[in-house]
């Protein structure tokens, strides 16, 4: 294999190479061993003089879907050096005059953007390109091989692997193989990257950015958790924070592009040799049967509630460990696949940006403020500060049609119309904003009011029928179909509708809520929240509720809340909300 074609090199200065090889060097079967051996593989990666990635073996001439796996990934670090040598390098010596008088920063966009379309145009794929072949162009359908038909990118082992190595090598097939550096993967990346930026590009490329859909969210989150590592470390810290290393690996929205992991436990003990020893020393490693995969994540979700405070809710998931594992509602599951989420935790501390603002800056504060108690069968529950604002008295459907399906933008409509229904009641301002409900107010990285809200409510109009099309697209079905897709597209890709439904609130607030909600349900806010959260009564005697994931509220995202008697009333009295 490869590894053994390496210790047949020469002897590097006299010294035999010793190789250390995770699934041979640790007893997989003996739980004890492991639980040693894991916190331990920080050490043992930044101790590596180099860490191969071995990506297996290459198949024969024409066989599989991974042919010429070896030359496409020369080509990826070919691209990746390139890059960093052309765009990303300090430039040196006489400037273009194309660059005179610019700033670094537009020097480096301007010559990253001529990279660009030089890519482009000797790009290759299914629909064009075919004559850039023998001019050495690049295959992007090979490229997305590569990355997305391979399963080593999704082992979740491997994140530390190319996080801590000093030195990363990517290798493929056996004997000698083809082996190019990491960091010409990793640049390579930061181009697929910098190639998104161009969302106006020329239609005839489209195929391209189809394909790099693909591969970024495949691989991004190693070149992310790199940079993130290497920048807690010029920080004077001991590694990264839980909680960043929880956002750069949770990538994936199906099971089959998710993060693996053997033991779904390794979901977490295989990223624990990135984060500082504060939050590891939270989370003991035991692979016996006593802890569960359920125990693990209330123990990651205490931590991260201890402080973040009840953003951490916003990660919450619908999964089947609520019911087959008794999982906490509280306690979000890392190991299901995501969805958009409705707000974020704020990560950057007092000087962030916050995508809401429910609780009007209200502090979570770290000391003292978490409680947690065992009610009933072992189950943990949460005690957080909190109000409830409002009940849920009207729902409507979800929405589960995918573009290219026939009767998608139908199904586009009615939603919108049913929504449109939902709050016939609700006061003019209400129906005025209601565009804002299928995408919760927030555009591609802010809120809607910051990225020309124009467009959006197009869009909304557009699918209810409201703009009328040009006289060419009303030639034919399929270009009316084209049109109103084109010109609903910048609307549509930030919907955070799949798995939620539409709702109105007592107030007669039109929103978007997980898709388990249904009349008679709670809307509450906790103190030091950015969004407000819904809840659902517990049965059996208990007094407390089901966490159902966060929520839109209408006039309920901006502090609105905080002025009312009950939010009052629930501060004065120190009220805390027992979360099951």
């Amino acid at each position: 294999m490869f590894l053994l074609s390496q210790q047949q090199q020469p002897e590097d200065n006299g010294f035999k190479t010793s190789y250390w090889i995770d699934a041979l060097c640790i007893n997989q079967v003996d739980n004890d061993e492991k639980a040693i051996q894991v916190p331990l593989m920080s050490k043992i990666y930044t101790s590596a003089t180099r860490v191969f990635v071995w990506l297996g073996l290459l198949p024969r001439p024409g066989e599989g879907p991974h042919r010429d796996c070896g030359c496409t990934l020369k080509t990826v670090a070919w691209l990746g050096s390139m890059f960093r040598d052309q765009v990303m390098k300090k430039r040196e010596g006489p400037l273009p005059s194309a660059l005179e008088g610019l700033s670094e920063e537009d020097q480096r966009r301007r010559v990253a953007q001529g990279f660009v379309w030089t890519v482009l145009q000797y790009s290759i794929t299914r629909d064009y390109g075919q004559e850039n072949a023998k001019a050495g162009g690049f295959d992007f359908e090979r490229i997305w091989q590569l990355f997305c038909e391979r399963p080593y990118w999704r082992r979740l082992w491997i994140v530390q692997e190319v996080v801590l190595a000093r030195k990363a090598v990517v290798a493929c097939g056996s004997g000698e193989g083809v082996v190019v550096d990491w960091d010409d993967v990793r640049d390579a990346l930061q181009l697929f990257e910098w190639m998104t930026l161009y969302l106006d590009i020329d239609p005839e490329y489209r195929r391209v950015y189809e394909l790099l859909g693909d591969i970024i969210p495949s691989v991004m989150h190693l070149e992310e958790a790199t940079n993130a590592h290497r920048r807690s470390l010029r920080q004077g810290q001991d590694g990264m924070r839980l909680m960043e290393v929880l956002l750069f690996t949770d990538f994936a929205d199906g099971e089959d592009k998710a993060i693996q992991a053997t033991d779904p436990r390794d979901r977490i003990y295989g990223l624990l040799g990135l984060i500082r020893e504060s939050d590891s020393k939270k989370i003991p490693v035991d692979y016996s049967d006593k802890t569960t995969v359920s125990t693990v994540l209330t123990h990651v979700a205490t931590a991260l509630i201890q402080e973040y405070g009840p953003d951490v809710l916003c990660y919450q998931r619908e999964t089947a460990r609520w019911v087959d594992e008794g999982l906490p509602s509280w306690v979000p599951d890392w190991t299901a696949p995501r969805r958009p989420t409705i707000g974020s935790v704020n990560l950057d501390g007092a000087g962030g940006v916050l995508d809401f603002n429910a609780t009007k800056g209200t502090k979570w504060p770290l000391d003292n403020m978490l409680e947690t108690a065992v009610i009933g069968e072992s189950r943990p529950a949460l005690f957080l500060p909190g109000a409830v604002m409002s009940t849920v008295i009207r729902v409507g459907s979800e929405f589960t049609s995918f573009q290219g399906q026939e009767n998608y933008l139908a199904e586009c409509r009615a939603w919108l119309e049913e929504l449109q229904q939902l709050a016939s009641e609700s006061d003019e301002v209400a129906k005025d904003n209601i565009w804002r409900v299928p995408m919760a107010d927030f555009g591609l990285a802010t809120r809607a009011e910051t990225e020309t809200p124009e467009r959006y409510i197009h869009g909304f109009k557009v699918l209810l029928g409201r703009v009328a099309p040009p006289a060419e697209a009303q030639t034919r079905e399929e270009t009316m179909r084209s049109w109103m897709l084109a010109e609903s597209w910048d609307y549509r890709r930030v919907w955070k509708i799949y798995g939620r439904r539409a709702f109105v609130d007592a107030s007669g607030r039109p929103g978007l809520a997980p898709r388990q909600t249904c009349p008679g349900d709670t809307i509450a806010l906790f103190r030091g929240g950015q969004v407000p959260v819904m809840l659902r009564e517990t049965n059996g005697g208990v007094s407390g509720y089901w966490v159902l994931g966060t929520c839109y509220d209408h006039a309920l995202m901006d502090g609105e809340g905080v002025e009312t008697t009950q939010w009052a009333e629930a501060f004065s009295s120190g009220q805390r909300i027992m979360l099951m």
